[in-house]
């Protein structure tokens, strides 16, 4: 997949400054993305057992993703945390 969006980047920008920003900036959300996921995904499945409303579970979830990776915005952990209950919710990721 990643193969595929980076050919097509070098595709669409012409000028090799944007293209190689592109391409760092892609590349820099798919690492990322790969590391976010599974700890999301850990403390979602940790946070739907206790007996807490929605929102104070999306808290502790966030709470623990901000302390575990600092350096991250907070957008982006959210996001991170949408994408990995939606995809455990589906049963698209193998979480036991």
């Amino acid at each position: 997949m990643w193969l595929i969006l980076k050919f097509l980047l070098l595709k669409i920008f012409s000028n090799p400054i944007v293209r190689a920003v592109a391409v760092k900036t892609l590349g820099d959300f798919v690492t990322v993305g790969a590391e976010l996921i599974p700890v999301a995904v850990d403390a979602i499945k940790e946070a739907a057992g206790l007996d807490i409303s929605n929102t104070e579970r999306f808290d502790l979830v966030q709470k623990r993703m901000m302390a575990t990776f600092p350096g991250i915005a907070k957008s982006v952990i959210n996001k991170a945390i949408e994408n990995a209950y939606d995809a455990w919710k589906t049963g698209s990721l193998s979480c036991k």
